[in-house]
């Protein structure tokens, strides 16, 4: 893995007319994009916010062995149907983030220490209405960076707009997970609305008791297995078949 390193450090505190995604190191605008043993990295640290290390807009693109480390916003999922696999991503608040359709499989995620004021929140998907969008992280792990020892509290995410959508399947989910499990946006949106959809589905691990988690009307703590089935490679992303010919290894059912 990794065998390229592309880095900058690039971030909106310093520079605050710019957008969240023109911080990134690497974007990605043309459709059906592959990159294999890449690291992207954007080392302007946790105390300049967003800076965005991977930024796709790339549809029916996939990432296989990538690392992406970063703080906040690390990782741009912005738009189209995307596959990452066996990828390392590292961050802090929101590190995972976008409006995409985009499955995570068999990677590992890790929560870096954050700043004194702030909670580790790995997702924060953005979807505003019905259409097909969402995260699906199958099969991977959700651990401490380097097993870094931090109090902050960590959460899965926090849905970012009202029809956010995040699913959590057969993943390890460490330690650092919250009994919560998931938080709002803000105090405002303390429940969000229940037109989000987020759930879980055959967790281990000492993070993974849904017995305390939030009771909001879109959360579901005990998929059913047909629902998750929705959320599986060839479910969500991979109904066209363009993963068949990407040269990508992928296993497309639970």
């Amino acid at each position: 893995m990794a065998k390229t390193v592309i880095s900058s450090n690039l971030s909106r505190l310093e520079f605050p007319k710019s957008t969240t995604a023109s911080t990134a190191t690497f974007s990605v605008f043309a459709d059906n994009f592959i990159a294999r043993d890449i690291k992207f990295v954007n080392t302007a640290g946790p105390e300049k916010f967003q800076a965005v290390a991977f930024h796709s807009k790339s549809n029916h693109s996939a990432m296989f062995r990538c690392a992406f480390f970063g703080y906040q916003d690390t990782l741009y999922a912005h738009v189209g149907e995307q596959l990452y696999r066996e990828c390392e991503i590292v961050g802090t608040v929101d590190f995972i983030f976008g409006n995409a359709a985009a499955v995570f499989d068999m990677c590992s995620i890790r929560a870096r220490k954050p700043l004194m004021q702030q909670v580790v929140t790995v997702t924060a998907q953005g979807a505003d209405n019905q259409e097909k969008s969402g995260f699906s992280i199958i099969r991977s792990k959700i651990l401490r960076f380097e097993d870094e020892e931090f109090t902050a509290v960590a959460y899965l995410g926090r849905p970012w707009k009202s029809h956010a959508t995040v699913v959590i399947m057969e993943t390890e989910l460490g330690s650092l997970i919250d009994p919560k499990g998931w938080v709002a946006w803000n105090s405002s949106a303390d429940p969000p609305p229940p037109t989000v959809n987020l759930g879980e589905f055959r967790n281990y691990g000492p993070g993974s008791d849904v017995r305390n988690r939030v009771t909001w009307v879109g959360y579901n703590p005990v998929m059913a297995e047909e629902d998750a089935q929705r959320f599986t490679i060839d479910g969500f992303i991979n109904k066209l078949g363009w993963l068949n010919v990407s040269c990508v290894p992928y296993n497309g059912s639970l």
